[in-house]
Formats: C-alpha cells, sequence, structure tokens
C-alpha cells in the first residue's frame, strides 16, 4: 500500500478518466464577436525582453487598443527601451506608468485594470513573446461565452534558439527595421562565446528542459483533463491571460477589503479561483501558443515556491471549494483537483520516508514507478517530440523532480507555520 496509493496518484486517474471517457473541450463558434482589448505588461528590469514582448502585440492579427506598461521601479534600462518602442509601434498607443518605490505585480494589475476601459484586459508578461500573430485572436473568441472568466493559451520555454530566429529575424527585424541599432545591441548578447555556452548548459538549459516537460504534462493533460470533467480550468498561465475587464476589476474591489493587495503569492492562481467559485470558467485555448522565458536553475526554487505556496494559499481561501467533493447544485466537485493533489504532496513524501527507514530499495522502486508514469504522461502530451529530445527532457526531469518534491515538503511546512502565526502577508 505505501508503494502503491503515492504512485498512482489522483491527478494520474482523474485525467486517465477523462481522457478516456469525457470529450474534448469544445469552444464555441462566433461570428461577429469583436470586444475591445487593451493590455497591461507588469515590467521590473525586464530592459532586455520587453521590446520583445511589445513586438510579438505589434504582430498580432487582432487590434490591441492601448498598452500599459506599469515599471515596478525597474533600476535597469526598461523605461528606456519602452519609449524606443513608443515611437516604433504603429498599431497601438503605450502609457508608461513608473512607481517611485516597488510594490510588486498585484498593485500593478490591480491599477491597470482600473484605468483601462475596453471590455476585455489582457495581462502580458514583460518576459513573454506571443509566438502565434493569432494567439488574441485566437483566446478572445473564449469570452463569446459569458460565462467565461478568462482565457489563455499554451506556453512553452523560450530559449537561445527561439532567441535567434524568432526575435531578431520574424519580431524586429522584419517588422521594425529602423530598430536595427536595438537589434544588433541585444544580438550581439546573445550570441555565445565560450564561456557563455557553459554557462547556459550548465544554469539555463536544464531549467528550459524541466519546464518543457512541467508545462506539456499541466496543460495538455492536467488542464486538458479539468476542462473535459469540469468546463474549467482551477486557473490561468498568467504570463499571457486575457480577463474580462469588469469581472477583473470587480475581484480586486471585492477583496480590497480583507486582503488589500495580499492576493496570494502568486495573483493569477488566486485571481482563477475566485472565478470558478463565482461561477465563471478559465478555458485554455491549445493552439494559441507562446514562449516565456525560465529563470536560472539557481532561482527556480523560488518561482516554484511562488507557484506552489500559491495554490495551498488560494485553497485555503477557498475552502467551500477545496471541501467539495460531491456535486451541489450547479457547483461541481472541485475538491477533486484541489484537495487531492494536496495530500498527494504530504503523503508521498511521507510513504517515502517510511519506505527508505524500512528498505531504501522500495523507496527507490516507488520514485522509479512514479516517475515512469510521469514520462508516460509527458510522451502522450506530446507524441510527435523528436527521441532524442524526449530523452534529455526524460535525463533532466528526474533529478529536478526530486528536488521538487524536498521542495514541496518545505512548501507544506512554511505554509502550515504562517497559518499558525497569523501571517497572511502573501504577495508577489
Amino acid at each position: 500500500m505505501p508503494i502503491i496509493v503515492p504512485v498512482i496518484g489522483s491527478q494520474i486517474v482523474l485525467g486517465a478518466y477523462a481522457k478516456l471517457r469525457k470529450k474534448p473541450y469544445v469552444l464555441h463558434k462566433t461570428h461577429g464577436y469583436r470586444p475591445s482589448v487593451s493590455v497591461i505588461i507588469p515590467a521590473k528590469n525586464e530592459g532586455r525582453r520587453i521590446q520583445y514582448a511589445l513586438a510579438s502585440l505589434e504582430m498580432q492579427t487582432y487590434p490591441v487598443e492601448k498598452v500599459y506598461i506599469i515599471d515596478d521601479y525597474s533600476t535597469d534600462n526598461t523605461i528606456e527601451v519602452v519609449r524606443k518602442m513608443h515611437f516604433l509601434t504603429k498599431k497601438f498607443e503605450i502609457e508608461l506608468y513608473h512607481n517611485e518605490k516597488s510594490v510588486g505585480k498585484t498593485p500593478g494589475v490591480k491599477f491597470g485594470a482600473r484605468i483601462a476601459t475596453t471590455d476585455k484586459i489582457m495581462v502580458l508578461d514583460a518576459d513573454t513573446i506571443l509566438s502565434d500573430p493569432k494567439y488574441i485572436e485566437k483566446i478572445v473568441r473564449a469570452h463569446s461565452d459569458s460565462k467565461t472568466g478568462s482565457s489563455y493559451g499554451t506556453v512553452r520555454p523560450f530559449s537561445k534558439k527561439d532567441q535567434m530566429k524568432t526575435l531578431f529575424k520574424m519580431l524586429l527585424l522584419k517588422h521594425y527595421p529602423a530598430s536595427r541599432e536595438l537589434v544588433a545591441h541585444y544580438k550581439n548578447k546573445a550570441e555565445m562565446r565560450p564561456l557563455q555556452k557553459l554557462k547556459y548548459y550548465f544554469f539555463r538549459w536544464p531549467v528550459e528542459r524541466y519546464r518543457e516537460a512541467l508545462y506539456l504534462t499541466d496543460q495538455y493533460f492536467a488542464k486538458d483533463s479539468a476542462l473535459r470533467i469540469f468546463g474549467t480550468t482551477l486557473f490561468p498561465i498568467g504570463c499571457g491571460v486575457m480577463y474580462d475587464r469588469k469581472l477583473l476589476e470587480y475581484v480586486f474591489d471585492y477583496y480590497e477589503s480583507t486582503l488589500g493587495d495580499n492576493l496570494t503569492t502568486s495573483e493569477d492562481i488566486f485571481i482563477g479561483f475566485s472565478l470558478v467559485n463565482m461561477g465563471y470558467t478559465n478555458i485554455q485555448v491549445p493552439d494559441a501558443t507562446m514562449i516565456s522565458a525560465e529563470p536560472r536553475v539557481d532561482r527556480l526554487p523560488k518561482q516554484l515556491f511562488l507557484w506552489n505556496s500559491s495554490f495551498l494559499q488560494s485553497a485555503y481561501y477557498f475552502k467551500n471549494m477545496t471541501l467539495s467533493l460531491k456535486p451541489k447544485k450547479d457547483k461541481p466537485a472541485y475538491g477533486w483537483i484541489i484537495l487531492a493533489p494536496i495530500l498527494e504532496k504530504i503523503t508521498y513524501p511521507i510513504a517515502l520516508a517510511y519506505l527508505i527507514w524500512f528498505d531504501w530499495i522500495y523507496a527507490v522502486l516507488t520514485m522509479m514507478i512514479e516517475y515512469l508514469a510521469y514520462v508516460f504522461i509527458l510522451r502522450m502530451s506530446d507524441p510527435g517530440m523528436g527521441k532524442m529530445h524526449f530523452l534529455k527532457i526524460c535525463a533532466v526531469a528526474l533529478p529536478l523532480r526530486i528536488l521538487n518534491l524536498l521542495l514541496d515538503v518545505y512548501v507544506t511546512f512554511r505554509f502550515l507555520v504562517d497559518l499558525a502565526i497569523g501571517r497572511r502577508n502573501w504577495r508577489k
């Protein structure tokens, strides 16, 4: 039992059930639905990447009325780059706001939502590129359903290969011939010398491969399964998500008096939970693609800590959803995709610790069985992936998944301490 229970996993069982027994979620067909759209880009020290996010917006087939840049007290050349791009962009107006001190991402998004006037508002991370020119056109369709609170596409890691091929050749050189000086400056930084290559393959390449696996299994297995069963995902992918503007503003206003800006350590997860709790949906559009920059391997634990913590914090704030294991009227049993994974994070390390004490061979066997299940899901998520690339991802994923297991233990312990001492300053 200690071997079987943690290995099978509630998410794997639920996902298998959804894939085998439930039909894929299908967007409603729309004709003539053209809501107005504006974009919020929260930024802090993103001078190296924000111009590419703006360039990808200029390439979009769906019109963007205005882009709000909320600079959170950057100390690099972010503001200078934004001002240069302001003269290069032709399809939309850029409004730049600069904080006199750093206050975090959540207040910036909240400020942007309150000053925008369009029907829909998209929150785009400054280090994210909409690689699909029809990204906005595709995700906006989901909002023709009045129950859609947010919509978003799929993301994959932003690698050096993407930087050279996608950014310089497709984005800036093609669409901004007047920006050759800016292109040359960043191209020199992207071309790696031998020592830089060594640093890249040691600090960034493993993270890109691990996150590629994480994104594939989460987006094409976990989120797809939730859409099939519940008609919604728990929360969107926050690096490129479109919200109904009035609804987003309502969420911020509703929790202003009780939580202020402390909407957990990843506000997009909290907002997603709140929308589902209100009866709205978070819809993933698989064929709308974007790429996002990944942190160095030494900074990966912090980002994973923020995401994992936010999931626990949101589950705490929305206990009615977390403890819902039976459908009630119009409320599905969301507890199966909230409570079950939380219990798994607790029982799996305990079971492994017991097995190590009992006989370490059983612990290794347990982890290998779980890992093989993970590899199978990964392969099914992208059947067309090259064999060599697949093997590279598998080789990197194993040690990083073990480290993530240790991080889960710390996150859970830290969360319990926060609950015990009444600490609720959860903010990104």
